[in-house]
């Protein structure tokens, strides 16, 4: 059984409207390589694979607490950010695309995974996902690795 954690909830007409708003893809990735660099990323790989899943994934040094990252409208402050200051880039571009978000990062040894429904999530009263899996290995190199599938972008 899937256990989930509970943060604030922002309503499904809020999620629909971030997935309705105007954006364009440049817009979309330049979020989500802002959040890179804040993380002291000097890698950034971005890959579509032929069944429309798209991948991006840093060499940064990860996120901390998934929980806090994904809380809408929370920022996770660091001494370099310069970029990304409200708390909003990631679920702005996942909410844009849409689908399911599958979200993977290594920080200080410490492996989360997690993934979002977002279809699923706009139709609940809270705002829930399933509990990040976590694994600690020293050899762990930090970053974090987004796939985005069933987009609904043309």
């Amino acid at each position: 059984m899937t256990e989930y954690s509970e943060y604030s909830a922002p309503g499904p007409s809020f999620l629909e409207s971030m997935r309705t708003q105007t954006m364009k893809w440049r817009t979309a990735f330049s979020e989500l390589c802002d959040n890179s660099f804040d993380a002291d990323a000097t890698r950034i790989d971005i890959a579509f694979s032929k069944s429309g899943e798209i991948y991006v994934e840093d060499n940064g040094v990860g996120i901390k607490d998934i929980g806090l990252a994904m809380a809408l409208g929370s920022h996770v402050p660091r001494s370099t950010t310069s970029l990304g200051a409200f708390g909003v880039g990631l679920k702005d571009a996942a909410c844009w695309f849409w689908g399911t978000m599958k979200l993977e990062t290594r920080h200080n040894g410490t492996r989360q995974r997690t993934e979002f429904d977002w279809e699923w999530l706009s139709n609940q009263e809270k705002w829930l996902y399933p509990t990040p899996t976590t694994c600690n290995k020293k050899t762990y190199k930090s970053g974090t690795k987004l796939s985005f599938r069933d987009v609904q972008r043309s």
